[in-house]
């Protein structure tokens, strides 16, 4: 399975802005868990509260994804499958426009999986 998540999640792991890619389930538990460097183990700690509230308003369908920044990172959250959400942790150098292309990309290779 990390086989299969490496190979679907490659556009974004070789990503030199990407510094956090995770797939979480919609209760918060991390499924998959791809770290550039231990430095934003800080910050996915402060944040993970805020990633359980928003993958809940997520499944409900409040939001269809989220995006936000704190400090100079990007936090983007958007759903792989009813069950299953994508985190992505960017630094301020990132392109949100290609993240967005990335994204659905690797969602619509997802989809093809399920």
């Amino acid at each position: 399975m990390k086989e299969l998540f490496i190979d679907l999640l490659k556009p974004l792991i070789l990503d030199e802005s990407v510094l956090f890619v995770a797939v979480y389930r919609v209760d918060g538990t991390p499924i998959f868990i791809d770290m550039k460097t231990r430095g934003v183990l800080n910050i996915l700690y402060w944040l993970e509260d805020q990633v359980r509230v928003l993958l809940h308003y997520i499944e409900s369908g409040l939001f269809s994804d989220a995006e936000f920044r704190i400090a100079r990172y990007q936090l983007l959250l958007y759903p792989l499958s009813k069950s299953l959400v994508l985190g992505v942790l960017a630094d301020e150098s990132a392109s949100l426009y290609k993240l967005r292309i990335d994204l659905t990309s690797v969602k619509k290779t997802f989809e093809r999986y399920v």
